[in-house]
Formats: structure tokens, C-alpha cells, sequence
């Protein structure tokens, strides 16, 4: 059953983009030229940031450490919170000068095409990781919903021979349009199936705390049992994974998607309800979970195999959610790092390349980054979680040069190269040697790296005043924002006319 299911939902993923498929206009390709509304974008950014590794992978914290696992619901809320202040502007100008990345948005911002390659080869190189995690997890999922009679190799062939039928023929338009079905299928039968198995085998939610109350209190509290960690490392990983993951251009890129400004924030506001509402079920259950003998000592096996317990039926329901989760993220990565390529690497070295060349080599970058990917996923899988963490915490450096772009006339290319430069080598050095005295202190690697960025940010831009473009580019939100302004108004003004003519 689990197998026809997972069949049926990638047949119907196929059959809802066919009118999407055939792309001609590389604009449309990176951004489905700004054409969906508030609940198709809040859809799509749900349904892509939480990834079929949840289950398999992040499962691991959630089971083993309990509490901590609800640190993911706290930072996609912050993450969210800078996606609605970061909006306007980005929406606006990409609008206006026909934007389709985050890079190529702060080339409009500093006026430099270095800065626009050097982002978007960091934004590649920390999301590409991501798609590791969401290969194995697919390949797992078939595994074990067969039985074992599909190898985890071709479990990731099917599902990435799905997303590239859709990604290479439909760009950003069919990512969005089987979004909307992969979203609602995670937050209505997902969620739902998580709190069925809930009150299936712990009574109801009462009782499922009670249990781990009596089992294992800590699993209740900060940082879980087992794990020695300082306070601030919850700050650290909040903090951290809240504003790193905006940068993702696979995050970034939903903001260029919406067909107004209006629908890209009401779409931030609703998608925190999603996540909550959905990520409480998860870590609920998980916590749940760390009182099984089984689940403690088999993490990555244990939301698949209580839906086993339960039967046929929630496992084929468990199974698809999984799928639909991975699928919808690795769709969206895929899209975001072709984009990438096609606009802030081939542009910038060719700045004659047509319309046409920059599909055809967004198309060629789909297949070889799957191919890569899927290769290096057969590979070694353990402690994948802490090879998302690496992303994070190497993305974030990209945090004070895209946030203080937008908002400090002052930023400049220099202070914005200096610190993407300085800051990498020092976010990696630090989250890779895991140094005593930062260990002690709680805070991770990229945290520092920020800070440091952020210092060189502030000096470079009190060392010259602001550049003379960016007052032209104020000035665009302004205007824009006056002609929004004399729309509203138009109605009420003919109406007092028709009362007094």
C-alpha cells in the first residue's frame, strides 16, 4: 500500500504541472514572474522548509533529546519575522529591475558583480549539503516502506527522476503549483496522522505526557538527557539557524514569487501558524517516542516504524509525508542553486548571455547538481544532522551584508566583500575544530563569524559616505509606495464625488 500511495502522489504532482511544463522565458523560470498569491506562497514556504530529513534525520534530537527539538519551531518564527521585514524592499526593486536571486539583488544594492559571484557560490555551496540529507531520507522511506525490497539507491533515483521532470520542464511555477499540494498534504493528513498516532498508542495528549513524566522527566526540559550543553547554546542555535536561514536562497527566493507585496507579507504571517500548529505534533510525538525502548535506541527508524505498528494505512500515510516533504524541499533547492548558477555565476562572466543560453544552462545545472548529489548521498550517512548544522552556521555570514543592505544606506561593496571573505574562513575554522573555550561558552561558530562581519560592515561604512546609487534606490520604495498609496485612495475619492455630483 505504502508504495502505490507514494506512486499515486508523484503521478499527481506530475499531472498538476503539466500546464507548467515547456518554460521558454528564463525570468519566469527563476521567479514564475511574480504570479502567486498569499496562501500559494505561505504553502510553499511551509511546505519547503520542513524537509522529508525531519523524520529520519532530526528525528535523532527530537527522540534521543526531547525538549531541545522545539528549537526548530522558535528559529523558523525568527526566520519568518526577517523574511516580512526583509519583503518590502526586495520585492519592490526585484519587481522594478527584473530580480531573480538574492546575489543579483545585492549586485543592485552594492553595484558589484564580485559580491553578486561570491554570494551566490556561498549560497551553493551551503544549501547544495541539503540535498544529501533529503536523497537519504528519500531512499530510506522506500526502503523501509517496502520492506526492504527497494534498495535506498533506487528510492533516490525515482524521487529525483520526478522533481526533474518538473523542475527542468516548469522552473519556479510547477515548484510552487506541487508545492501547494505537497503543503497541504504535510499540515492536513501530516499533522493529522501525528496526533492519531499520538492518542493511538499513549491514550491522548495527557497521557503521553504523563508518560514521559513518569519515564523520563528531563526528556521535558532543556537540554534533554544526556546532553551537556550551556544555556546559550539554545540562544546559539536559535539565534544562529533564525537568521541563517532566510539566506538560503531556496528561502529567499519564495519572496520574488508572490504577485504583490500585500500577499508576500500576509503569507509570513500565515505560515508561522502552519509551522506551529505542525512542528508541535512532530515534537510531541517525538517526545513521546523517547519513552520506547525501540525508538531511543533506533531514532532514525522510530516515527517509521510506530506508523508500522499502527498498520498498513498509516504507514503508507507516514511514508508519503515523508516523500512529500523531501521532494517539495529538494525541488525548491534544486530551482534556488540552478537559478544561481544561470544568473549569478554565467552572467557575471557573460553579460551578453541571452535569455535563451540562461535556461538552457539553468537546465543542464538541474541535472548535473542531482547528479552529483545523488552520488555523494550513497556515501557515508552518519551524523548527517550536524551536517545541516555546518550549513547554517557557514551561511549565516551572509547575514549582516543582505540585512544591512537593506536597511543602512551607509553599507557598502567593500564592507559587504571584506566581511563575506573574512567571515566564511572563520565560521568554518570554528565550527569544524570545535575550539574548548567555545564549547564552554555555548555559542557556535557562525555566531562569532557574524559578529565579526557585522564589525567590519559598521567600520567600511563610517569610512565613506553612502554611494550615490543608493538614494535612487530609496527613492524607488518611496515612489513606489506613494503610487500605492493614491491606488487606495482613487475609490474613496470617486465615492465622496458620486454622493456630491
Amino acid at each position: 500500500m505504502s508504495i502505490l500511495m507514494i506512486v499515486a502522489f508523484f503521478a499527481i504532482t506530475i499531472i498538476i504541472n503539466r500546464k507548467n511544463f515547456g518554460v521558454k522565458n528564463f525570468e519566469d523560470y527563476a521567479t514564475s514572474s511574480g504570479s502567486f498569491g498569499t496562501f500559494a506562497v505561505a504553502l510553499a514556504i511551509f511546505a519547503t522548509w520542513y524537509t522529508g530529513a525531519v523524520y529520519v534525520i532530526w528525528a535523532d534530537f527530537t527522540v534521543v533529546y526531547g525538549f531541545i527539538g522545539t528549537y526548530v519551531l522558535v528559529y523558523t518564527s525568527i526566520m519568518l519575522v526577517f523574511m516580512y521585514l526583509a519583503s518590502e524592499k526586495t520585492y519592490l526593486w526585484g519587481r522594478k529591475y527584473g530580480i531573480k536571486t538574492q546575489a543579483e539583488l545585492m549586485d543592485l544594492r552594492y553595484r558589484s558583480k564580485w559580491l553578486r559571484l561570491i554570494m551566490g557560490l556561498t549560497g551553493i555551496a551551503f544549501i547544495a549539503p541539503w540535498l544529501l540529507l533529503e536523497w537519504v531520507a528519500q531512499g530510506y522511506v522506500f526502503y523501509y516502506a517496502t520492506g526492504g525490497a527497494v534498495e535506498p539507491v533506487w528510492g533516490m533515483i525515482l524521487g529525483a527522476i520526478v522533481v526533474l521532470i518538473y523542475v527542468t520542464t516548469g522552473g519556479m511555477r510547477s515548484v510552487i503549483t506541487a508545492n501547494l499540494l505537497q503543503g497541504s498534504y504535510m499540515f492536513f493528513i501530516g499533522t493529522a496522522l501525528m496526533f492519531y498516532l499520538i492518542y493511538l498508542f499513549f491514550d491522548s495528549f495527557g497521557g503521553a505526557m504523563s508518560t514521559i513524566q513518569t519515564v523520563s522527566p528531563e526528556a521535558l526540559t532543556y537540554p534533554g538527557p544526556g546532553l551537556e550543553v550551556p544555556n546559550t547554546y539554545w540562544a546559539s542555535i536559535i539565534l544562529s539557524s533564525g537568521m541563517g536561514a532566510l539566506l538560503f536562497p531556496f528561502v529567499f527566493n519564495k519572496i520574488l514569487v508572490a504577485d504583490s507585496i500585500r500577499s508576500v507579507k500576509k503569507s509570513t504571517l500565515i505560515a508561522p501558524i502552519l509551522s506551529i500548529i505542525f512542528w508541535a505534533a512532530f515534537v510531541f510525538l517525538g517526545q513521546a517516542l523517547h519513552t520506547i525502548d525501540f525508538a531511543r535506541e533506533n531514532p532514525l527508524d522510530s516515527y517509521m516504524w510506530l506508523a508500522k505498528e499502527a498498520g498498513p494505512l498509516p504507514l503508507a500515510l507516514m511514508s508519503t509525508l515523508v516523500v512529500a516533504a523531501s521532494v517539495s524541499t529538494v525541488a525548491g533547492i534544486i530551482q534556488a542553486i540552478a537559478s544561481c548558477v544561470s544568473t549569478d555565476v554565467a552572467e557575471v562572466f557573460n553579460r551578453k548571455i541571452t535569455d535563451r543560453q540562461s535556461l538552457k544552462v539553468a537546465r543542464i545545472s538541474v541535472v548535473v547538481i542531482s547528479l552529483i548529489t545523488l552520488y555523494f548521498a550513497t556515501g557515508n550517512q552518519e551524523q548527517l544532522v550536524y551536517l545541516g548544522l555546518l550549513c547554517y552556521q557557514g551561511i549565516l555570514v551572509l547575514f549582516p551584508a543582505v540585512m544591512l543592505g537593506l536597511f543602512w544606506k551607509r553599507a557598502n561593496k567593500q564592507g559587504a566583500l571584506t566581511s563575506i571573505i573574512i567571515g566564511v574562513p572563520i565560521s568554518m575554522y570554528l565550527t569544524i575544530t570545535q575550539p574548548a573555550w567555545m564549547v564552554e561558552s555555548g555559542w557556535t561558530g557562525g555566531m562569532y563569524a557574524m559578529v565579526v562581519c557585522s564589525a567590519i560592515m559598521i567600520i567600511f561604512g563610517f569610512l565613506k559616505p553612502a554611494d550615490a546609487h543608493v538614494e535612487k534606490l530609496w527613492k524607488d520604495i518611496e515612489d513606489a509606495k506613494a503610487r500605492s498609496k493614491a491606488k487606495k485612495e482613487i475609490p474613496e475619492t470617486s465615492i465622496k464625488q458620486s454622493y456630491t455630483g
